[in-house]
């Protein structure tokens, strides 16, 4: 029990596990790159299959702040695109084939988009959360959960504003 306690310590020591200890620096160098060393700490003697800490990093980001529309629209091409190739393979009608072309070329360009505007967003939210708040947003100390946290209490006034703005007008 003892012997347990201190290699969770030794590896909570070593590694990123939450988005509660993860910096926002090493999370847009891994979803940049894919270079999951970016979790680690202190490099120690034993190593540790990384890929099940990013997981549930990437859930409890997902379970914190939800999933954007950009990526439900990747999904909603990837079942349809599934769903052709099926009919396809039942049926070999070539006309499908240009609709599965269409549905990829469809997720490629959504992928892009979502990529690009992932790495564009960081720096201006950034910009924008430091003025807001009145401090920098250093992405080598603010967490991931920081950083989310100041991006949910912008987003909620935001929609308070939107629902004014309705009433007043309307």
């Amino acid at each position: 029990m003892r012997l347990l306690k201190t290699l969770k310590m030794l590896l909570s020591d070593t590694y990123y596990d939450s988005i509660e200890n993860l910096p926002m620096w090493n999370y847009n160098k891994i979803m940049q790159t894919g270079d999951l060393r970016h979790l680690i700490k202190k490099k120690r003697f034993f190593r540790v299959d990384l890929n099940p800490i990013w997981e549930n990093i990437l859930q409890e980001d997902m379970d914190f702040v939800g999933v954007n529309e950009n990526v439900k629209q990747i999904i909603k091409r990837k079942k349809e695109l599934a769903l052709k190739i099926c009919k396809y393979l039942e049926n070999h009608k070539t006309i499908l084939l240009n609709e599965i072309n269409i549905l990829e070329n469809q997720i490629a360009s959504l992928e892009k988009n979502n990529k690009e505007s992932e790495q564009i967003n960081f720096a201006i939210v950034c910009g924008h959360l430091s003025k807001y708040f009145g401090y920098k947003i250093d992405e080598k100390n603010t967490t991931l959960k920081e950083y989310r946290s100041c991006c949910k209490v912008i987003e909620e006034e935001q929609k308070q504003i939107e629902k004014l703005n309705l009433k007043n007008n309307g």
